[in-house]
C-alpha cells in the first residue's frame, strides 16, 4: 500500500518514460523546425542555397534516361553530369553511376513531372511508406493502446527518418520490402517473404548477409522467392534497354572499390562495420581485415541463430541486424531499414527484468546515436555500431530463452 502523496510504480514508470523522451523532444523540436524553415523558399533551393532533396536530384535524372530510353547513359558518369546541369543546374554535387538499371524504372513517372513537384510526391510517398509500416509493425505489438503516444513520438523522432526526408532518398523502399517479408514468415508464406525480401536486390549491398543465412537455414521457399524477385527486376531492366544494360549494370559493380571515397566523402557518418573499423584503424589493409573478420562473425551468428527454435521477431531482429553490419555501406537514412527491430523486440524488453532493462537502454541507444553524427569525428569510434552489435548479441542471448507473454510465431 503506497503512502498519502506517494507515487504509483505505474507513475514512476511514465516519470522515467519522459525524462527518456526528453532527448527526443528535443531532437524532434530542433531538426523538423530547421528543416521547415530551410525548404520554405519557394523553387528548387532551399534557404541555404542547395537543391532540395538533395540526393533525389539523382534519382530524377535516372528517371529521365529511362523515359529517353537511354541505356547508355545509366553507367556514363559525363552523361549523367550533363543531364544534371540541364535538368538541375543549381546542384553542385555529381553522382556515382551504380544504381540497379530497374531503379531508373521506378522514377520515370516522376521524372515527367516538374523537379519541385516530383520532390513532394517523393516526399509523400516516402512518408506515407514509412506510416504504413510502423502502423502494421505496431499492430502486432501487445499494450497498444497503453504505449501508443510513445510510439508516435518514437517513429516521428527516428533520426534516421529525419535523414531519409532530408536527403531525398530511397531507402523507405528496402524498410517496405523487409516489413512485407515479416508479415508473410507471420503468415506462414516463406516463398512470399523471399519474393519480397529479394526484391532488396534494389540495393545489393543491403542483401550481402542473406543468402549466407538462408542457405545454412535451409530456406528453399524463400531462397526461390527471392531469386524470382530479382529476376523480376533485372528482367524487367534488360526487357526495357536490352540484355547489354546488365553488362554494364555488373561491369560498375565490379569497380564500386575503386571509387569508395566518392560514395563515402565523410567516412564517419557511415553506420556499418566496415566503417566502423575504417574510422577505427588508420591502417586500410588492417581495417579491411577486421571487416572482413567481424563480418563473417556476424554472418555465422545470423545464420545459427536463424535455424534456432526462437520466436519470429527476434530471429527476424537479429537477421535484420546483421544484414546492416555486414553492408559496407550504410548511411544513416538507411537504418530506416531497422525499424522493425524495434517493434518486435521491446515486449521482450518490458517483460525480462534485468535483462530487459538492458535491451532497453540498448534500443535506446541504436535509436538515438546515428543522430550524433559528430561523435565518431571526436572519439574515433562509432558507437553507433557497438551499440548495434552489442543489440545483437544481447538479443541472441536473452530472447533465447522463454519469456511471459511473449508469443512464438515461427516461420
Amino acid at each position: 500500500m503506497t503512502q498519502p502523496g506517494s507515487l504509483t510504480p505505474a507513475q514512476h514508470q511514465r516519470i522515467r518514460i519522459q525524462l527518456a523522451l526528453i532527448p527526443v523532444y528535443g531532437w524532434l523540436l530542433v531538426v523538423w523546425t530547421a528543416y521547415a524553415i530551410d525548404i520554405s523558399p519557394a523553387g528548387r533551393l532551399d534557404r541555404s542555397g542547395h537543391i532540395k532533396g538533395h540526393d533525389f536530384a539523382h534519382f530524377y535524372v535516372l528517371g529521365e534516361i529511362a523515359n529517353d530510353h537511354a541505356a547508355h547513359d545509366l553507367y556514363d558518369f559525363t552523361a549523367q553530369a550533363d543531364r544534371m546541369d540541364r535538368l538541375v543546374p543549381d546542384y553542385e554535387n555529381r553522382f556515382a553511376p551504380i544504381h540497379g538499371p530497374q531503379l531508373s524504372l521506378l522514377f520515370a513517372p516522376l521524372a515527367r513531372l516538374p523537379y519541385d513537384a516530383a520532390f513532394g510526391v517523393w516526399t509523400g510517398v516516402t512518408c506515407a511508406g514509412y506510416v504504413l509500416c510502423c502502423a502494421l509493425l505496431w499492430t502486432t505489438a501487445p499494450d497498444r493502446g497503453r504505449y501508443r503516444w510513445l510510439a508516435m513520438t518514437l517513429a516521428a523522432g527516428y533520426p534516421a527518418f529525419y535523414f531519409l526526408i532530408a536527403f531525398g532518398q530511397s531507402s523507405v523502399l528496402a524498410l517496405i520490402c523487409i516489413t512485407a517479408g515479416y508479415f508473410a514468415l507471420r503468415a506462414k508464406r516463406p516463398w512470399l517473404a523471399g519474393l519480397a525480401l529479394g526484391s532488396l536486390i534494389y540495393k545489393p549491398s543491403f542483401g550481402i548477409a542473406l543468402p549466407f543465412v538462408l542457405l545454412y537455414g535451409r530456406e528453399w521457399r524463400m531462397i526461390a522467392g527471392a531469386a524470382v524477385a530479382a529476376g523480376l527486376q533485372l528482367g524487367a531492366a534488360a526487357a526495357y534497354y536490352g540484355p547489354d544494360v546488365l553488362r554494364q549494370y555488373v561491369k560498375a559493380v565490379a569497380h564500386v572499390g575503386q571509387i569508395a571515397d566518392v560514395l563515402e566523402p565523410i567516412p564517419y557518418q557511415m553506420q556499418s562495420l566496415r566503417s566502423f573499423f575504417s574510422v577505427l584503424l588508420p591502417w586500410p589493409g588492417v581495417a579491411w581485415a577486421g571487416y572482413l573478420l567481424a563480418a563473417a562473425a556476424v554472418v555465422v551468428v545470423a545464420a545459427r541463430y536463424w535455424r534456432s527454435g526462437v520466436a519470429l521477431e527476434h530471429r527476424f531482429s537479429v537477421l535484420l541486424l546483421a544484414l546492416v553490419l555486414v553492408d559496407p555501406h550504410v548511411n544513416p537514412y538507411d537504418l530506416i531499414a531497422i525499424t522493425p527491430v524495434f517493434f518486435l523486440t521491446w515486449p521482450r524488453a518490458a517483460g525480462a527484468g534485468r535483462s530487459g532493462r538492458v535491451l532497453l537502454v540498448l534500443l535506446y541507444l541504436c535509436y538515438y546515436l546515428p543522430g550524433l553524427s559528430f561523435l565518431p569525428a571526436v572519439t574515433h569510434v562509432q558507437l553507433s555500431v557497438v551499440a548495434l552489435v552489442a543489440l545483437m548479441i544481447v538479443l541472441v542471448r536473452v530472447a533465447g530463452r522463454p519469456a511471459r507473454g511473449l508469443s512464438s510465431t515461427s516461420s
